[in-house]
């Protein structure tokens, strides 16, 4: 792990996509990161921003509590400081449609994880589901629809973005304890699901502030 300031560190031809949620008054937000052989421009970031919000609309709204909504979605490309960017603002928010399950507390989620043909800590990632319901879940485990839920929309984060040949990547920007002066990214190309809940405090109310 790397500590202290350091310069800009560019990520040539990889964007950061935001998906920015609003739970219990309390910001949640997940990160991926999307590789494009063509590079990014600000009406590309404003596809990749669109598309990211398809998948929510389909496969993540239907199981998000109808309290719980989507506030912003952001795309910046990382190849330089003064790289464009594009943001999709929702006013009024995108509130989930599931109005008859309870959402568990902020904290509880699972983890996907993303799977690169590397090994160590530099090329693996991984991503906290943004918000459990009580059908989601059985005991200390995702129920059965909660595995499919969760799989689906992890499935289409990697797939249906690579259809469009933008191709989810881990980026890393620090090894050996030292910060790179180039982030390197490798391309995702599987992941998988744990299945026991796992706890992200910061979520909580007045917690991650």
């Amino acid at each position: 792990m790397c500590d202290g300031e350091h310069p800009y560190i560019p990520v040539d031809k990889v964007a950061k996509l935001e998906m920015i949620y609003r739970q219990d008054d309390q910001v949640v937000v997940n990160v991926f990161h999307y590789l494009s052989d063509q590079g990014w421009t600000a009406e590309r970031l404003a596809d990749l921003c669109d598309e990211a919000k398809t998948i929510f609309d389909n496969l993540l709204k239907p199981n998000y509590p109808a309290i719980y909504s989507l506030r912003t979605i952001k795309a910046t490309d990382l190849t330089s400081q003064t790289a464009p960017t594009a943001e999709r603002d929702y006013v009024p928010p995108i509130f989930g449609t599931d109005a008859t399950n309870d959402p568990m507390p902020n904290n509880v989620t699972v983890v996907t994880k993303w799977v690169t043909p590397m090994r160590g800590r530099s090329f693996r990632g991984r991503t906290f589901h943004p918000c459990l319901t009580v059908a989601q879940v059985a005991g200390n485990h995702l129920s059965v629809t909660g595995l499919s839920d969760v799989a689906g929309y992890s499935g289409a984060m990697l797939g249906t973005m690579a259809g469009f040949q933008w191709w989810l990547v881990v980026v890393s920007y620090c090894h050996d304890k030292a910060w790179r002066t180039t982030g390197v990214a490798t391309r995702v190309t599987e992941y998988s699901l744990n299945e026991v809940l796992d706890s992200q405090r910061r979520r909580l109310p007045e917690r991650g502030r």
